[in-house]
């Protein structure tokens, strides 16, 4: 963040010139002298890396667009223009009357007969330089099959993500105001292109995720003063300070829609560090990229070994899922047909400070692979999107291991060696499973009961994972409520293996667990303070005897058989 507070002091020091001009030599015709009739010129690229110009008429200004913010309407043309529509991607466009910038195209409406669109007055886009820096709130998605008036979704493009890992996480991206456009970039060299000059209606992006994978946020550059630009005439997502990288674009085509057109394209060369994503538009500075988080994803077992390697952004909000969409991608690439599934997972995400966090987990599918992928993954967005600390990885790395057969169990029944026992004896516990195709299998774990345990009816329980972990927060609330990033990483990388039984004692005992702590041993008294009226986050514990019982397949279920400890009497 200091990075970010250092740039922005620069940025806030140079603020007043913009005032009166968006860029040396460029004058600006503030909203107040804007007239209905108006004619002008826009500039945008449609293919290469040169802008273009288009023509439009002022038609309206739109008083109170949004609280404290009217908008001018705009009616475009030009041969693309007119063949394509407004096209996503034109966000940003600078708009010029009379040679004076009045703002940036920004918005229209989804299967408008004509190219009407919506122009950010300029004044809107300077004032993102002189606010303080603040959340911006997401601008949300683009449109949903009817007509209505939507600020541009800013378009994704992205290359090498196939369709089904698009569309799982499509819902995410258009909360943020992202709108996917699912292979719409074309592979090339173009990344090791020198940079175009950068002028006004120049093509912009912010790169996600680059290397193996690609995608790309995609907007156009409205006004540049010095090493400062802004772009887009809308917010990209809405955080508000942000340090993301930024690059030039080429683009190849426009493909045109009833909907809405899009451009496809590719990132160039980096060009600097996006600082602010505001509700009027975006704004970078020219010069060093902030530095990315590096991901290596490895798949074996599912044929020939592949790795791949990408960077991707650092951010809050947006790491976890782009690191998700990227592993997903490489995984479903190897196994890309539907059919009976096993993934053994290794993730391991390096933080601020040194620290290493490393989660290992399985899943089996018998004929959905992306669903598979989807639930392995789902912990690295818990732990990033967290409401304890925003956190950042520097570094990350995944593995799968693949099978091609789902190994798959369920728990048919458990046995005991006997039904009495007294305290400090071992219990044989079997367990008998199905796995998915007709087969069985048997298992064996032995438990040690207390030797201090009381003369009593107890039960042997056998939890799969999922039903383990519900029972242990029922049992000792606070430790699956972390309230501190660490116990937060304790709790996750302590997770339970899906690949084994969980073979406990429930029996009552004197003690508590409070606050995620167990408290073994405690006099009644004491459990009694805890357990008071209006009191919360306390419960009694149970013995606290389990022991793992490995199986090596992905399984399901749970059972228990009661069991009577014997009193002195009775030894």
């Amino acid at each position: 963040m200091a990075t970010i507070q250092t740039l922005v002091a620069v940025t806030l020091a140079l603020v007043c010139p913009l005032v009166a001009r968006a860029s040396a030599g460029e004058e600006i015709l503030p909203l107040s002298q804007v007239q209905v009739g108006m004619k002008g010129i826009g500039r945008t690229v449609f293919a290469g890396t040169n802008p273009e110009d288009y023509g439009f008429e002022v038609v309206g200004v739109w008083k109170g667009e949004s609280p404290g913010r009217d908008m001018i309407v705009v009616r475009c043309t030009g041969r693309t223009i007119e063949r394509t529509g407004l096209v996503a991607g034109m966000s940003g466009s600078p708009m010029y009357v009379g040679g004076k910038l009045i703002g940036a195209l920004s918005g229209g409406w989804a299967f408008s007969k004509e190219p009407v669109g919506v122009v950010t007055p300029i004044e809107s886009m300077l004032a993102i330089l002189e606010s303080p820096a603040a959340p911006a709130g997401g601008q949300g998605g683009g449109a949903e099959g009817r007509m209505k008036f939507e600020p541009f979704a800013t378009p994704v493009f992205s290359s090498g993500i196939p369709m089904t890992v698009m569309e799982r996480w499509r819902p995410r991206l258009a909360g943020w105001g992202f709108s996917p456009m699912s292979g719409s970039a074309v592979r090339s060299d173009a990344t090791s292109l020198p940079a175009p000059e950068l002028v006004p209606g120049s093509a912009l992006c912010v790169p996600l995720i680059e290397g193996d994978l690609s995608l790309t946020a995609l907007g156009t550059m409205t006004c540049r003063r010095g090493d400062r630009v802004l772009a887009f005439g809308h917010a990209m997502a809405g955080f508000g300070a942000v340090e993301l990288p930024m690059s030039a674009a080429i683009v190849h085509a426009v493909v045109p829609s009833y909907m809405v057109s899009i451009k496809v394209g590719n990132a160039t060369a980096p060009v600097g560090t996006l600082l602010r994503d505001e509700r009027s538009g975006v704004m970078g500075v020219l010069g060093a990229r902030p530095q990315p988080c590096p991901l290596e994803v490895r798949v074996t077992g599912g044929g020939r070994p592949i790795a791949r390697r990408m960077r991707v952004v650092r951010h809050p909000e947006l790491s976890g899922s782009f690191l998700s969409m990227a592993a997903a991608s490489v995984v479903l690439e190897e196994v890309r047909a539907a059919g009976p599934l096993t993934l053994v997972s290794r993730i391991e995400l390096g933080l601020p400070g040194n620290r290493t966090v490393r989660l290992s987990s399985a899943a089996a599918t018998t004929d959905s692979p992306a669903q598979a992928v989807s639930e392995l993954l789902e912990p690295v967005n818990v732990l990033l999107d967290n409401s304890i600390q925003p956190l950042t990885p520097v570094s990350a790395s995944v593995s799968f291991e693949a099978e091609p057969r789902a190994r798959l169990a369920t728990l048919d029944s458990i046995r005991l060696n006997k039904p009495r026992f007294r305290p400090g004896e071992t219990v044989q516990v079997t367990a008998i499973l199905r796995t998915y195709g007709g087969g069985s299998i048997s298992r064996t774990a032995e438990l040690t009961l207390p030797a201090d345990l009381e003369r009593a009816a107890a039960t042997v329980e056998v939890h799969d994972a999922r039903s383990a972990t519900t029972r242990e927060q029922v049992r000792n609330p606070g430790k699956h409520s972390p309230r501190d990033l660490p116990s937060l990483i304790a709790l996750m990388e302590s997770a339970r293996s899906p690949r084994s039984l969980w073979v406990r004692l429930a029996a009552q005992r004197e003690g508590a667990g409070y606050g995620g702590r167990e408290l073994p041993g405690l006099p009644g008294s004491v459990v009694s303070v805890f357990g008071a009226p209006g009191a919360t986050g306390f419960a009694k514990l149970a013995a606290d005897v389990e022991v793992e019982m490995p199986i090596g397949w992905v399984v399901m279920g749970q059972d228990s058989l009661p069991i009577e400890v014997l009193g002195d009497a009775q030894r």
